[in-house]
């Protein structure tokens, strides 16, 4: 991960954020995840695992690459914590139910790596929760990636919900609930107190909420205060089935068969098994 140091860093202050503190907010994620309670899950980037026994579920498993996290996660059992990377996750193909993201794309350094390896961990017909604040045009991240960058330098961009729903198509995973999420609220002096960023930090911000961008104000709902700001925070909500039972090598195997015959721009989103059925009938 990235920025795994920073997390390490603010371990004991995390929990501040104010979408982290929030019920609402994790009964609204939990509803999303429509699980059924008979599920073994992970959670991937659990952090302090603000939410994590929230979910419905028969067994949770968490995963962080930050052990000053994992010290601060009580709500899953120690022995069903690891230390590990989200891009190489250390659990067998077809283990988990369900797997949980939230916020973790943007602290990785190849966003498709950790959706494969979350698809390959989960069983044929489990489910993918990925949940990421979002912007809803791609010029507006330019703020919201100087906000994050400030502490962070090497966050990953601020992506559009379309980019999250293509990233898991092209992860061979089939979506079967999204959604935008609006989350407003004033959420600055708290940010500054989970991330430990100066006052001077907190100035800049100001200042560039201040001088944005008319349309992105309007989007976000901008609110400027003494000392704060309010806003909406967008979110990606994407539930996605790994379906049929292809490995990824084996679906490499398609994938170049179909490019040979020029084909895979048009069927590179079918199903693996709808993908096998007609590499059948072309041969045959």
């Amino acid at each position: 991960m990235k920025t795994d140091n920073h997390f390490s860093e603010v371990a004991d202050t995390w929990n501040n954020k104010v979408w982290a503190q929030d019920k609402k907010f994790a009964d609204d994620i939990v509803k999303f995840s429509a699980l059924k309670g008979n599920e073994k899950a992970l959670y991937v980037g659990v952090g302090t695992g603000e939410i994590a026994d929230k979910f419905n579920v028969a067994e949770m498993w968490g995963l962080d690459e930050s052990p000053e996290m994992l010290e601060q996660c009580k709500s899953i059992d120690r022995s069903r914590l690891l230390c590990g990377d989200a891009e190489s996750l250390p659990f067998l193909d077809n283990t988990f139910d369900f797997v949980f993201c939230r916020n973790l794309l943007k602290h990785v350094y190849e966003e498709h790596l950790a959706v494969e390896e979350m698809k390959r961990v989960l069983k044929p017909g489990g489910k993918v929760f990925i949940a990421e604040s979002c912007v809803i045009d791609e010029w507006d991240a330019q703020i919201p990636n100087f906000v994050v960058r400030t502490v962070e330098p090497y966050h990953n961009s601020f992506r559009t919900h379309r980019w999250y729903e293509t990233l898991c198509r092209d992860s061979g995973l089939k979506i079967r609930s999204e959604a935008i999420y609006e989350y407003k609220s004033v959420w600055l002096s708290k940010w500054i107190e989970s991330t430990g960023a100066s006052e001077e930090i907190k100035k800049r911000i100001l200042f560039s909420y201040k001088h944005a961008p008319t349309d992105f104000r309007i989007r976000q709902e901008v609110k400027i205060m003494d000392d704060d700001i309010e806003s909406i925070i967008f979110w990606s909500f994407i539930v996605a089935e790994k379906t049929g039972v292809l490995s990824d090598k084996d679906r490499g195997y398609l994938k170049d068969f179909f490019t040979s015959m020029n084909l895979w721009e048009t069927v590179k989103h079918e199903s693996d098994d709808s993908l096998v059925k007609l590499a059948g009938e072309l041969i045959g």
